[in-house]
């Protein structure tokens, strides 16, 4: 039920012509506190692309690294780490 109510939330916040940026921030500041919330914040910018706002891109090298925490695997935690950087270091 908790799943189906985020996902609800998430069709709500995210405008048809892109991702709101407030709403964006305010997943940032509570994404690290459990898995759930990880994959909330990493869906939310699923949609954006190495070309869009560079604010965007360095929340979702933010999203993409805090989603390899999670990881079962090292190699795989690594590489989603390594690859979150390179979207960060994108948007500087």
């Amino acid at each position: 039920m908790k799943i189906f109510g985020l996902y609800i939330y998430m069709l709500l916040t995210v405008l048809p012509q892109g991702v709101n940026i407030k709403t964006v921030r305010a997943h940032y500041k509570t994404a690290a506190e459990n898995e759930e919330k990880v994959n909330s914040f990493y869906n939310l910018l699923s949609s954006v692309e190495q070309s869009d706002d560079v604010a965007l891109v360095a929340y979702k090298g933010a999203a993409i690294a805090l989603k390899a925490k999670n990881a079962e695997k090292i190699k795989d935690k690594k590489s989603g780490f390594k690859e979150g950087v390179s979207w960060v270091e994108l948007a500087i």
